[in-house]
C-alpha cells in the first residue's frame, strides 16, 4: 500500500502544524493512506544537528512506493532520509522548501514536485543563514522554485500566478486554513496520477 508521509517545518510560528489538518483531505483526493509525522519544536539554529537525527529516525518508516511531502524545513530532512539513511520512496513533494534551489536530488527518487511563491519571506533568511549553525541544505527554493535541470522535477509551480487557484503569498500560505485544503487536493491528485502512471 502506498503511503503519503507529511512532515512539518520548524515551529517558530506554530503554523506548520496546520499540515496535520490536511490528512483527511489528502487521503480523499489521492485515495492513499496518509500519515503525519511530528518531530516537535526546533529552532533554525538547531537544524544542523537535529535534522540528520530526525531523518534517520524517519527513514525506516518509508516504503519503496511511498511519497514524501514536506513544508519548509521538512524537505532537508526528507532529502537526508533518502540520501543518507536508505529510504527509497518513489517521489517527493516540496511545499515552500527551505532547500537550496539547485540541490542535487538522490538518484533513487523517480519524481519531484515543487510548489513555491515569489513572496515567501522566510526562505531568503534560510539561504543567508550561517550554515555552520543551520542545515547546509537550507536555501530559498520556497521563493524561487527549483532552478536546476533535473528532468525528474516534473512540476515546478509558482503558486502566486495560477489563474484557477487561490494565489499564494508567504511561507505558510500553502498550508493555511483557507487555501491549504484547496492546494492539498491539487498536489495530492498529482501524486495519485504520477503513481498510477508507473
Amino acid at each position: 500500500m502506498i503511503t503519503i508521509h507529511l512532515l512539518h517545518g520548524i515551529h517558530t510560528s506554530k503554523k506548520s502544524r496546520r499540515l496535520a489538518a490536511l490528512v483527511p483531505i489528502v487521503e480523499r483526493a489521492s485515495g492513499m493512506r496518509t500519515v503525519y509525522h511530528e518531530y516537535g519544536d526546533i529552532w533554525g539554529i538547531q537544524t544542523r544537528r537535529q535534522n540528520p537525527i530526525i531523518a534517520e529516525r524517519l527513514a525506516p518508516l518509508i516504503g519503496p512506493d511511498d511519497w514524501l511531502v514536506g513544508h519548509s524545513n521538512a524537505n532537508p530532512i526528507w532529502l537526508r532520509s533518502v540520501r543518507d539513511f536508505g529510504a527509497r520512496p518513489q517521489g517527493m513533494v516540496i511545499l515552500n522548501g527551505a532547500l537550496n534551489d539547485s540541490v542535487e536530488f538522490p538518484a533513487s527518487l523517480r519524481e519531484i514536485h515543487v510548489y513555491f511563491n515569489r513572496y515567501d519571506e522566510a526562505v531568503p533568511w534560510a539561504a543567508l543563514s550561517p550554515h555552520w549553525m543551520t542545515d547546509p541544505l537550507w536555501g530559498d527554493m520556497g521563493r524561487d522554485g527549483y532552478r536546476g535541470s533535473d528532468p525528474r522535477v516534473t512540476h515546478n509551480i509558482d503558486c502566486w500566478g495560477q489563474r484557477t487557484l487561490p494565489p499564494l503569498s508567504g511561507h505558510s500560505s500553502i498550508i493555511d486554513a483557507e487555501a491549504g485544503p484547496i492546494w492539498a487536493q491539487v498536489w495530492a491528485r498529482r501524486i495519485s496520477a504520477a503513481s498510477q502512471s508507473r
